[in-house]
């Protein structure tokens, strides 16, 4: 739990005035993601600066996870030491580390929040809009490849088209963002309406939306994490045993994380086809995703214990052009654990071990209905991580941050709503 007692919530028209203005950053960064770069920080300092001129207020943060963020900026620090790059993997943790303590601090402040009945549902309406209206535009720019950004772009800016829209992946970003939004909302859909004849209207609201704006998407990563988090609708999450298989499941998988790409692509590499063929294996890119990992994996066994030091990635070679990807390098593992393997070694992977086991004992903590959002979400998150970007991008964790933090707002308005509460 991040609030321990009813003194410690910000009263309602505070409250209101935080998430209509935390609504509006989230419907700006689902148009331009990168900005989620420094969504957690504006967030943070804008509210913490506010509420305690106002009433003296001061964020109480969990020891635990500042100590877990402590740890993970010093082991990261350390293994810069032996980084084929020092001064470029220092730089990247110096950056990273105010985004992931002002990530943090946006979650504490978000859960915080109190609306009263009528707040709620308008804040719910609000969010709907800018849902349905996002839908709607990824539909139509992924459809039919891009007419209003092409129409933007070069008709009105007298630009060149570029690479990114050429080859359908400018919204990836915006893409993943949407399909981790859909859950909170929808979290929030089923708090707000009163029958089950609404919940089922609104779910089927969102589901809708949320298909149309990705049946066309050319990333897989929103395209898994919402079928992943569609298919944690069904997991029993409020049961002990089921939540501890679960995590003992994903512990063992992050211990031999090394060992699954080149088991993987001994058994999928006879499938594969042609690059030019459609079936599904070449449309998802599996064959250049195999390819890094197992790349990435080669690279762990030769550093196991100390990694190879944070981003270098970028600047390991191998001794030969790999054939799917086409050169004999990549900038990033696109698999957060590979990656904290390959740049830490054994002692990043401590850590993210310690992580899960904090997670799912804070989890297990809350109410039940908290227990099924959570784990939802973070297998949404998961997914993400483990097949799409690079751990050290800072839109990525503060996406992450970000849709914590509105599912953490979710919560809190359902505590206040609650005649429990």
């Amino acid at each position: 739990m991040i609030v321990s007692s009813a003194k410690d919530y910000f009263d309602p028209s505070s409250s209101f005035v935080l998430a209509l203005l935390f609504g509006a950053s989230m419907a700006v960064c689902l148009a331009f993601p990168r900005l989620l770069c420094v969504l957690p920080l504006l967030v943070t300092l804008g509210a913490a600066g506010f509420f305690y001129a106002k009433n003296q207020f001061k964020p109480v943060m969990d020891a635990h996870v500042l100590a877990l963020i402590g740890l993970a900026m010093a082991i990261a620090g350390i293994s810069c030491l032996w980084s084929p790059e020092p001064a470029y993997s220092l730089s990247k943790v110096l950056k990273t580390a105010p985004l992931l303590l002002a990530g943090y601090g946006m979650v504490v402040l978000c859960a915080r929040v109190r609306l009263t009945s009528d707040q709620a549902r308008f804040y719910f309406r609000f969010l709907l809009a800018i849902f349905i209206f996002c839908c709607l535009f990824f539909f139509v720019e992924y459809r039919w490849h891009h007419p209003i950004l092409r129409y933007i772009i070069v008709d009105v800016s007298g630009g060149t088209v570029p690479h990114s829209i050429e080859n359908e992946f400018l919204l990836n970003r915006g893409a993943v963002f949407l399909s981790l939004f859909a859950y909170p909302l929808f979290a929030f859909s089923q708090m707000i309406a009163t029958t089950k004849a609404q919940k089922y209207q609104v779910a089927f609201i969102i589901g809708a939306g949320l298909f149309l704006a990705l049946f066309w998407a050319q990333s897989q990563s929103a395209q898994i994490a919402t079928v992943v988090m569609t298919i944690m609708l069904l997991f029993p999450a409020a049961r002990k045993t089921a939540r501890r298989v679960f995590m003992g499941v994903l512990l063992c998988g992050i211990i031999v994380a090394p060992l699954i790409p080149p088991a993987l692509q001994s058994v999928l590499q006879s499938h594969y086809g042609s690059p030019d063929d459609e079936n599904f294996i070449q449309s998802a890119s599996i064959p250049e995703r195999l390819e890094v990992w197992n790349f990435v994996a080669e690279n762990i066994a030769k550093k196991p214990i100390l990694g190879h030091g944070v981003e270098a990635t970028r600047f390991l070679k191998s001794d030969h052009i790999m054939p799917e990807f086409g050169t004999n390098t990549v900038i990033h593992p696109h698999n957060a654990i590979l990656q904290v393997w390959l740049e830490m070694g054994v002692l990043g992977v401590m850590l993210a071990l310690l992580f899960v086991i904090l997670m799912f004992r804070r989890m297990g903590a809350s109410d039940p209905r908290e227990q099924k959002d959570y784990l939802a979400l973070f297998a949404g998150i998961f997914c993400v991580l483990c097949i799409g970007y690079g751990l050290w991008q800072a839109w990525l964790l503060g996406m992450m941050f970000t849709t914590t933090a509105f599912m953490a707002m979710v919560a809190s308005i359902r505590k206040g709503l609650s005649p429990h509460h």
